[in-house]
């Protein structure tokens, strides 16, 4: 892959040509030529969505304390989404990821996302 390179001679290494390629994915990360990390984030959100759903149980028990859910989703969900996030290009339009985190946090605390009110239990 190249960037900003003016030059198109094959690239060499020990007398074999590299291929050039338009994206690869790089610790779990997709690197493209188009410089954006569109569906990188949506991806990572896909795995962020999959975690938060794996904990649905543990979070809508009453068992538990909301201290403990918020320390479970902060060491378990967090760290997935912005994982590799080195490599993105952000832009006005990727706020899903902030969008991802109050919709995660509004059901920890059971808030009505339309409302603000706290649902019955």
């Amino acid at each position: 892959m190249r960037i900003n390179n003016k030059e198109h001679r094959p690239i060499e290494v020990n007398g074999i040509n590299i291929e050039d390629v338009e994206e690869f994915t790089y610790l779990g990360a997709t690197v493209s030529t188009k410089g954006g990390g569109t569906e990188d984030i949506s991806a990572r959100l896909n795995k962020g969505r999959q975690t938060f759903r794996r904990l649905n149980k543990t979070l809508n028990s009453s068992i538990y304390s909301k201290r403990t859910k918020i320390k479970l989703f902060n060491s378990l969900v967090q760290p997935v989404v912005p994982f590799g996030s080195q490599t993105w290009k952000m832009t006005e339009g990727d706020k899903k990821i902030d969008v991802f985190q109050s919709k995660c946090l509004q059901r920890v605390y059971k808030v009505d996302i339309y409302t603000g009110h706290h649902l019955q239990q």
